[in-house]
């Protein structure tokens, strides 16, 4: 097959484009070669560069040799061989745990321990209730000796639980006086005899927790003399805000009571007198008196309220009933402040100041009575001594009878 002339002239043109082409490019290479023979380039010993621009460097002539240089990775020498070339790398010793002895679980023998119960002694003039003991019966019944009949245990002995016990104010409600609750001064308030004060205790009120303690969390403060106080009889008590509408609902527990002849033993007055007669004289403003405060000020009766006998229940008190009753001396009752504390209770001896006009009547030890009938040794109640305090001794208890033995079987 012969191709047609058109092709053949095509391929002609194609074989002398391509090697004319090349034949341009070298004449261009040459000629450009030839216009710039050499260059130069601005280059010396010295660096162009501001080390102070650069980040992490110091400022100065001369500059600091940068740790990273001189100090190696720390796992250099540790990368492809562990520990090779440590050089003062230090490992711990090795450590192996052996097994210990099995324990030998030994029953030691039952001890049997005897406790001798503490003397329980009624007060002088009003016996204080104490918590009964609760028996716990063995589980199973008691079979005696003879092989009688097995006598069943006894039942269960709870103690009970303390009922609280409320009051309502009797007598004619006035009104506080301002700045009654707090620090004590100089001034006084004299609340008339069948009258009756609510003090709101504001952001201090008195919290009952329901826990026995002996700390003391109210003090109220009687008005204040050179060297003594003229304790009027007064009634206080706390009441909750059940509302809390910030009014008093005419409920309160009674804390403190001196007038109605039962010492407050709640108190750091309680055993002073007594009959706990109006404008009983109390030595103040001395170290040997049992008031709370500092002189001038020292005119404080201190009150644990946790321990009332009211038993006031657990919870926060708003308010203070603060009431003078009918039976004083028609003086009243004089008030310096009241405040809500926590001061602990130290127990200290109650000293009595001599009346004016009248003889010392310090408190001394009771004596015996040998006046009764022959073969009753027992003194009067009212005249019966004080009982010791921390009493180490036991009281005598009679011992129960020997046992009878079974007799003996031949």
């Amino acid at each position: 097959m012969i191709p047609p002339p058109r092709e053949r002239r095509d391929w002609t043109l194609l074989v002398f484009i391509i090697p004319i082409g090349i034949i341009f490019m070298l004449i261009a290479g040459q000629v450009a070669i030839r216009l710039v023979p050499e260059w130069s380039l601005n280059a010396g010993m010295q660096s162009n560069l501001d080390p102070n621009e650069l980040p992490m460097q110091q400022n100065g002539l001369v500059q600091p040799v940068l740790p990273a240089i001189l100090t190696p990775l720390g796992w250099l020498d540790t990368f492809l061989t562990p520990g090779a070339g440590a050089g003062g790398n230090s490992f711990p010793p090795f450590i192996i745990f052996e097994p210990s002895k099995t324990p030998v679980v030994t029953n030691p023998p039952p001890t049997v321990v005897t406790t001798q119960p503490s003397p329980t002694q009624p007060s002088p003039t009003a016996p204080t209730a104490t918590a009964p003991t609760v028996v716990t019966p063995p589980a199973t019944g008691t079979k005696p000796p003879d092989g009688g009949e097995e006598t069943p245990p006894p039942p269960t002995t709870t103690p009970p639980t303390p009922i609280p016990v409320t009051s309502t104010p009797a007598g004619t409600q006035v009104s506080a006086p301002p700045n009654i609750v707090g620090d004590p001064d100089l001034s006084f308030y004299n609340l008339q005899d069948g009258q009756y004060i609510v003090v709101n205790l504001g952001t201090t009120p008195i919290i009952v927790e329901g826990t026995p303690d002996t700390d003391y969390d109210l003090v109220y403060y009687e008005m204040a003399n050179p060297i003594n106080i003229a304790m009027d009889q007064v009634i206080i008590g706390i009441s909750q805000d059940i509302n809390n509408d910030g009014v008093f609902d005419g409920i309160y527990y009674e804390v403190f009571n001196w007038g109605d002849g039962n010492p407050d033993l709640n108190s750091n007055v309680g055993s002073i007198a007594g009959a706990e007669t109006d404008n009983q004289v109390i030595i103040a403003n001395n170290p040997s008196s049992v008031l709370y405060g500092t002189p001038p000020y020292q005119t404080g009766v201190l009150i644990d309220v946790d321990n009332a006998s009211s038993n006031p229940p657990i919870g926060i008190y708003q308010f203070l009933v603060v009431i003078a009753p009918e039976t004083s001396a028609d003086d009243g009752a004089d008030i310096n402040s009241v405040q809500v504390v926590e001061v602990t209770n130290t127990s200290a001896s109650p000293i009595i100041a001599p009346l004016n006009n009248a003889p010392s009547v310090a408190k001394e030890e009771p004596s015996v009575q040998t006046s009764e009938a022959p073969g009753d040794t027992s003194p009067p109640v009212d005249e019966q001594p004080n009982p010791p305090e921390n009493d180490p001794s036991p009281p005598d208890i009679p011992s129960d009878p020997p046992a009878e033995e079974p007799p003996s079987t031949p």
